[in-house]
């Protein structure tokens, strides 16, 4: 099998998960972890929501966070789970334990596992979720209006409210004037958004707005990073990239982007050396394992990269995201 067959009938295989996906309904969510008191933790709980706090401690806006979600659930039922990423999660984790200022369970997330699964890609971000597993709302940051939000999602995730009174109050409640800090983390939202669906320009420009309140913001850089490999810009993605400090986001993050900007630069065995941090360390490895594909296929190691892109397509690789990637003839 030639190069370019292999490389068709991989795109067509994520050409048809792509477009099995184009009405997604909301995410479910089926998650099981042991807290730091050994207790084992479930999402969803049959009776009640479950509200998730992805957190870093030694950010102000995640101990922020934290207090708004006290306040909001003080009267409610509801689950409430804090999960402490990064390398020190553990020990950040007892010491919220230790300071006695919250009951909830509290889940260390030195690998970005649970974030990963949950597609967080900011910290602080509370994710309320229904009684039946449905994810009703994804909160990255803190906005000034986070407090309010929350509360109507609570609401709604306990069928208080219907959806259109939701959506009604989350359109017209009060704008309030907010900080570089909430600003930065909306562009890196937005430019989220914006680069899943294909608008690479318009994701740029909100990066670049974002990082012009916060030049230091690494999950800010990761995004211009992933950006400009889009944009055929490798070389700079990697320049980005070295501008990292090494524990600032999860290291199979800057893998997978380094990976797309060397395969696009032809640097293949740089290559393969990215993609095999990003498989081992990435708890959603469907793009990694599509870049290995195209790395053994260059390689004609046909087996090995039939058997990568088999993994990508069982894993859910967004077919329409990976064409944006491709290596230069």
């Amino acid at each position: 099998m030639t190069l370019k067959r292999l490389s068709i009938l991989s795109l067509i295989l994520f050409s048809m998960s792509a477009v099995a996906r184009a009405d997604e309904k909301p995410p479910m969510v089926n998650w099981t972890a042991t807290d730091l008191r050994g207790n084992e933790i479930k999402v969803p709980l049959a009776d009640r929501p479950t509200v998730l706090v992805f957190a870093r401690i030694d950010q102000p806006q995640s101990r922020e966070a934290i207090e708004s979600v006290r306040s909001a659930v003080e009267k409610s039922q509801v689950q409430v789970i804090v999960v402490v990423s990064g390398e020190t999660a553990a020990a950040q984790g007892k010491a919220l334990l230790a300071d006695g200022k919250i009951t909830w369970p509290i889940v260390a997330d030195p690998e970005f596992a649970g974030s990963g699964k949950m597609s967080v890609h900011v910290w602080p971000t509370t994710l309320v979720i229904r009684a039946n597993g449905q994810q009703v709302a994804h909160l990255a940051g803190m906005p000034p209006t986070f407090a309010a939000d929350l509360s109507n999602y609570l609401e709604f995730a306990a069928d208080k409210l219907d959806e259109p009174t939701l959506q009604r109050r989350l359109t017209t409640r009060e704008t309030v004037t907010d900080g570089d800090d909430q600003k930065a983390a909306r562009h890196l939202q937005v430019s989220h958004r914006l680069f899943d669906t294909g608008d690479v320009a318009a994701a740029r420009t909100e990066v670049e707005a974002g990082l012009k309140l916060q030049p230091g913001n690494a999950d800010l850089q990761v995004m211009m990073a992933r950006v400009l490999v889009a944009q055929n810009q490798p070389k700079d993605a990697l320049d980005v990239l070295t501008r990292i400090p090494a524990d600032a986001v999860p290291a199979w993050q800057t893998a997978l982007v380094k990976t797309r900007a060397l395969i696009a630069l032809e640097k293949w065995e740089d290559a393969k050396t990215a993609v095999a941090d990003s498989i081992r360390l990435n708890p959603q490895p469907a793009d990694a394992y599509y870049f290995a594909g195209l790395i053994y296929a260059h390689g004609k190691d046909w087996p090995a990269a039939a058997e990568s892109f088999r993994k990508a397509y069982e894993s859910g690789a967004d077919g329409k995201k990976l064409l944006a990637v491709q290596p230069r003839n």
